[in-house]
């Protein structure tokens, strides 16, 4: 029997095939001259590939944290006596 695990690249954690689909992304990273200097970008210019898991993802930035998605929004912070008299103002002048 044959068996396939995958592993991120970066922190080397493995997977069953199943379950690759939800856990790993591809990272792309290229180099190459700039547009503007050379006009074109040549076959010299390279890119690398590397799959990273979530966690992974997560910690470097590039992938929101779930917990970061569902936090709730942060409370509104209360009226200050200058905002009351503002609106007071606003609404006896207005």
């Amino acid at each position: 029997m044959i068996s396939v695990e995958y592993k991120c690249d970066k922190c080397e954690a493995t997977w069953p095939k199943g379950r690759v689909g939800e856990q790993l992304w591809q990272v792309f990273v290229g180099r190459g001259r700039s547009p503007e200097s050379s006009g074109t970008i040549g076959s010299s210019d390279e890119v690398r590939c590397a799959h990273w898991c979530r966690k992974c993802m997560v910690k470097t930035g590039l992938l929101p944290s779930i917990k970061m998605i569902n936090d709730p929004p942060a409370p509104e912070t209360p009226a200050t006596i200058e905002d009351l008299i503002r609106d007071i103002v606003q609404k006896e002048i207005g």
